[in-house]
């Protein structure tokens, strides 16, 4: 797995709450999941869906799209079908071509399955339908309870301020010395690794998001799904 697919496989599984196995994933499937036997066309590393993950008003839609890739990381022309459900339809429902739409607050998931030669692949996004957003946000990174930066999906007003407050050390045993952002317009995925850095060795650091969209951010090495969290800028 390249260094992108894992650090994009950790950010989508740490978006759900999900330990994050061979053989799951949230947006994206892992490249131990082979499938085909021996032929290159059906070894594929990732089964993605973008955005992986994202954050609607009760009755907001977003376009998903779905992308598959080989192992090598050169993307596949897509399947003849996919098909989309949501296993919480009383919070987010989505449409026969990926159309999601906030129904009530709360978290579903979507599913999107694609016929790829002889198997089926899964790909899965993250859907927060959300209330009100608040004008601050604190971020705890929680060492001693091994649980990772609490909340790791949070939201905040655009030009509200925003501070991490970590421990020397993390759940890994890493120091914590600074933390890493990606972000994405609304609507939008993350397509690039690495935006902003901020030192963290003082024990906190504050940013202000002036722009709606989603931010992803990690901290301590990123290469922990605990190292990682999701706020959205609205």
């Amino acid at each position: 797995m390249t260094k992108r697919f894992r650090t994009l496989f950790l950010m989508a599984c740490a978006a759900a709450s999900l330990g994050c196995g061979s053989d799951q994933g949230v947006g994206l499937e892992s490249d131990d999941h082979k499938t085909g036997g021996g032929d290159p066309t059906h070894s594929l590393a990732v089964v993605q869906i973008k955005p992986y993950i994202l954050g609607v008003s009760p009755g907001d839609t977003l376009q998903l799209t779905v992308v598959i890739y080989y192992k090598d990381g050169r993307p596949m022309s897509l399947p003849g079908s996919v098909t989309y459900a949501s296993d919480a339809p009383e919070i987010a429902t989505v449409s026969s071509t990926g159309l999601v739409t906030g129904v009530a607050v709360g978290v579903a998931r979507i599913t999107a399955t694609a016929v790829v030669g002889p198997a089926t692949q899964k790909g899965f996004a993250q859907t927060h339908v959300l209330g009100p957003a608040p004008d601050e946000l604190e971020l705890t990174a929680d060492a001693e309870g091994g649980k990772g930066w609490q909340p790791a999906v949070s939201q905040v007003k655009a030009g509200g301020v925003v501070q991490w407050t970590a421990e020397p050390t993390n759940w890994s045993g890493r120091p914590h010395t600074s933390v890493s952002f990606w972000y994405a317009p609304h609507g939008s995925y993350f397509d690039r690794e690495g935006d902003l850095d901020f030192d963290l060795t003082g024990g906190s650091t504050t940013y202000i998001f002036e722009t709606p969209g989603t931010v992803g951010y990690c901290s301590g090495g990123c290469n922990d799904q605990r190292d990682f969290g999701t706020i959205f800028v609205r």
